[in-house]
Formats: C-alpha cells, structure tokens, sequence
C-alpha cells in the first residue's frame, strides 16, 4: 500500500507541475491497476491529464464514471 500512496503523490506532484504525460503514466497505473485504493481526486487527476494532453473524450468517459461511483457511494 505504501508503493501506491506513493504513486498518488508523485502523480499529484507532477500534475501540479504541468508535466502531464509522466503524471498520466501513473495516474493510469493507479486507476486501472489499483483502482480500490484510488477515489475521485485520481479520477479527477487522470482526466485532467487527459484533456491537456488532448483526449477530451477518454477525459469526459473518466469524469463520468468517478462521478457515478461517487454518487452511489453517497446513496449507500
């Protein structure tokens, strides 16, 4: 658990720091490789990275689906 916390701040980190493609690569490897450690900041992360590097699409399908996890999370 300690590698993916890690992997969240370095991701963090590097989205702050306007380097998206490196920040995507992780952010990617969180979502799709440890996506029940992850929440919606991650979410939100990797949609950002993808619409600043020009995939507004895969962007907008990963808004939608952190905010429908996020919703049903809620309801329960």
């Amino acid at each position: 658990m300690k590698d993916v916390l890690e992997t969240k701040k370095a991701a963090l980190e590097l989205r702050k720091k306007k380097r998206y493609p490196e920040a995507l690569n992780l952010y990617q490897e969180l979502w799709y490789n440890h996506r029940d450690a992850c929440n919606e900041w991650e979410g939100w992360g990797l949609a950002t990275c993808l619409r600043k590097l020009g995939e507004p699409e895969k962007a907008l399908e990963i808004c939608r689906n952190v905010y429908q996890t996020s919703v049903m999370s809620s309801i329960n």
